[in-house]
């Protein structure tokens, strides 16, 4: 649940805040948990990610256009890409503007589709493609 939520955190207190909010929520719904609709760490999942979501969107905190000053801190050494580990690239995705940051993670690592990213976010289907375009473009530079 950790390794989730620091991907969708900006620093440690949050991911940690976002765990203990996530089992919070956990047990007071324990009752409403069904086996035969999925596996228990499904479920912890989704719970994780739409706490998560719910945080942003408290917090507008999520911006999906415009934040050119990533584009300042990008690393041009190329020879970095030969010694790159798990957390290496953790920092990298850290450094992505929230709204791709978050795309990305969805899209990437939790496979869901546009439409639900969208759903999820309250945005286009289009919207989520071209920030997951964008969150990529900004990877590989």
């Amino acid at each position: 649940m950790m390794s989730i939520a620091i991907r969708y955190s900006n620093d440690l207190p949050s991911a940690k805040d976002l765990v203990q909010d996530t089992f919070l929520i956990f047990f007071n719904k324990i009752d409403q948990f069904d086996e035969n609709r999925g596996a228990l760490g499904a479920w912890l999942r989704r719970i994780l990610i739409n706490k998560s979501f719910a945080q942003y969107r408290k917090n507008q905190k999520m911006i999906y256009a415009g934040d050119d000053s990533y584009e300042d801190r990008v690393s041009t050494d190329i020879s970095a890409l030969d010694t790159l580990e798990a957390e290496d690239i953790l920092k990298l995705l850290n450094k992505l503007p929230q709204g791709c940051r978050m795309i990305f993670n969805l899209k990437v690592l939790e496979e869901y589709t546009h439409i639900e990213i969208g759903e999820l976010l309250d945005i286009t289907p289009s919207a989520s493609r071209s920030q997951l375009t964008r969150a990529k473009k900004l990877l590989r530079d």
